[in-house]
């Protein structure tokens, strides 16, 4: 056995309605891996099935290091045709589903490949000019959305994302970084200034400034707020 995961395209059947899946996989012994997939529809059937009632074959074995292989294999496969099928249970055509870590390791393989690149390119650049198209993603990232453990499992995702993001000095420094250069391109920009000022203008106008001794500072208040303010010792001015 190779001490390398090796990435494989399986089919998945369920016995007791003749339904189909087909994914990708990876693992050491792909022949004894008990993954039968992540689609939102597989899932949803095994759970209620049980996985005694799905039987799985393994199609094709690619080497180490050839995921984009296995993505192609797979894209082939589950084509627009098969997504419309039903008797499967697969959402959307092959080939798009790359986790983070296959993608970084994929990137330094098919997408140094020029001819790779330009295949992926004009594909998904034909797919998202059919409305059809535009209309299937919609209805599946809806019903995605539509699923309580899909949005808890996305935002935890999303938080442990910047969490680790944000652990990065050097990512934190290069938002601080950006930030500041976009304010300064704002505020020499004299339409961005006016429009500033009349915002405050408006925000200010008819306020009142008082210092406040509990505050130690002085601040803005409404002119029915005055007598109020001092009642509580606040005088009117600035400090």
């Amino acid at each position: 056995m190779s001490d390398a995961s090796s990435p494989y395209v399986y089919v998945v059947r369920n016995l007791v309605n003749d339904k189909i899946y087909v994914g990708k996989g990876s693992s050491l012994d792909p022949y004894n891996d008990d993954y039968l997939g992540s689609g939102i529809a597989i899932k949803s059937a095994i759970r209620k099935h049980g996985r005694k009632a799905f039987v799985k074959e393994v199609l094709h074995v690619f080497k180490p290091g050839e995921e984009y292989l296995a993505f192609e294999c797979e894209r082939a496969i589950v084509n627009e045709g098969f997504v419309k099928r039903d008797d499967t249970y697969n959402l959307t055509e092959g080939g798009l589903g790359f986790t983070a870590t296959e993608a970084q390791r994929c990137g330094n393989i098919a997408w140094s490949d020029p001819l790779f690149r330009e295949r992926r390119h004009e594909w998904l650049k034909g797919k998202w000019e059919d409305p059809e198209y535009h209309s299937r993603m919609a209805e599946i990232t809806r019903r995605r959305w539509a699923s309580g453990e899909f949005r808890q499992e996305a935002s935890e995702k999303r938080s442990e994302a910047m969490r680790r993001r944000w652990d990065d000095d050097s990512y934190r420094a290069a938002r601080f970084d950006n930030t500041s250069r976009q304010m300064t391109r704002q505020w020499e920009d004299p339409e961005f200034r006016r429009k500033q000022t009349e915002r405050a203008s408006k925000q200010t106008k008819g306020r009142i400034w008082i210092f406040d001794p509990a505050l130690s500072k002085s601040r803005m208040i409404r002119p029915e707020e005055l007598e109020d303010c001092l009642a509580r010792g606040c005088r009117k001015g600035r400090r």
